[in-house]
């Protein structure tokens, strides 16, 4: 009995090394490059004290993602487009460049977060395409 339940569990294990064919996964229809950029600058710059002073750097590509945040439910695969912000305080001094992560759905952001594993396992990964 002991060894069905380690061979189950094993196997649990080793299907999540399987490899994924990324050009292959249905993200749905890819959002425009500049549009998805001016959505997410707009998207970034809303809640900021000083919107004016935002500074965006290291902009992605758009990529394939599947990557669900914590505390969000799995949407599934989508395009993500990683960027990194820097912005005034209310004491007027910047606050260092913080790496933004933005998924969309269609041309809609459907969700965001700092997860700086989505964007360096993103563009960069051989496994993974920008098509």
């Amino acid at each position: 009995m002991k060894n069905m339940i380690y061979a189950a569990l094993c196997g649990c294990l080793l299907a999540g090394c399987a490899s994924t064919n990324w050009a292959e996964i249905d993200a749905g229809p890819k959002p425009e490059y500049e549009a998805a950029k001016e959505r997410a600058i707009f998207f970034l710059k809303e809640p900021l004290f000083d919107p004016e002073s935002a500074r965006f750097r290291r902009w992605t590509p758009l990529f394939k993602a599947y990557k669900p945040a914590a505390g969000y439910m799995n949407l599934g695969p989508s395009w993500a487009l990683c960027v990194e912000m820097n912005a005034k305080n209310r004491l007027g001094g910047y606050v260092g460049y913080r790496q933004y992560a933005l998924f969309f759905g269609g041309d809609q952001i459907t969700r965001s977060g700092t997860s700086a594993s989505t964007c360096e396992d993103g563009p960069a990964n051989p496994a993974r395409t920008s098509e």
